[in-house]
């Protein structure tokens, strides 16, 4: 496997994504993409919080999706490859991981959805699954995280828990820049520590048809 230099993984970067994925069910990758990358989608995430383009985000689906700071506290814009040549980017380097998934996992993944997503000081998201109970599309989750010199007390982290005990805490992922969280929608119990600082980063999904 060759690299481009528009690529936004390593080969080394998605052989540990398939280990992880195949292994205990997520993995943790760093310094995906470059510095200039990263700046751009910063940048642009920044705009929107000035500009008044994110919207509070909410939990649930369809009819169900409701506003509830008291399950999760960030605002959200959408990503959309056509916004900008970073945002267009990034999204490639998505397609470009489930090309490889599907190749080499047969997982049948068809597309990604992804969105911008701000946690101001004391937000936070408490545990949760990805993947809705109406809907079974979501199969893979990512974060990329857009926080550079995060400082070891800033909260926000990544709470990835025990898919055997979904109680037990077994990692927590800095928010660093260049960092990238890959697990398993329906498997992978999760939550954000609430955040002492401004907490920048985007959340993806990779979507299969749904079954039911």
């Amino acid at each position: 496997m060759t690299s481009d230099p528009m690529d936004i993984f390593t080969p080394e970067q998605l052989e540990a994504v398939l280990d992880g994925l195949t292994g205990p069910g997520w993995v943790v990758l760093r310094s995906v993409g470059s510095p200039e990358l990263r700046a751009a989608l910063r940048a642009e995430l920044n705009a929107l919080r000035e500009s008044g383009g994110l919207k509070a985000a909410g939990v649930g689906q369809g009819g169900a999706h409701r506003r509830n700071e008291d399950i999760r506290g960030d605002s959200i814009a959408w990503l959309d490859a056509t916004a900008s040549p970073a945002q267009a980017q990034y999204l490639a380097g998505i397609d470009q991981l489930i090309a490889e998934l599907n190749r080499q996992l047969f997982l049948g993944l068809k597309d990604a959805e992804a969105h911008f997503a701000w946690y101001t000081p004391e937000a936070f998201y408490k545990p949760h699954l990805d993947r809705f109970r109406s809907d079974d599309a979501r199969t893979v989750s990512t974060v990329f995280y857009l926080n550079p010199d995060w400082p070891e007390d800033g909260g926000g982290e990544l709470e990835i828990y025990d898919p055997e005990d979904p109680e037990r805490l077994i990692a927590r992922v800095p928010p660093e820049d260049g960092s990238l969280a890959v697990f398993l929608s329906d498997r992978i119990w999760h939550a954000v520590a609430p955040t002492r600082r401004d907490r920048l980063s985007i959340a993806g999904w990779l979507r299969r048809p749904r079954l039911h």
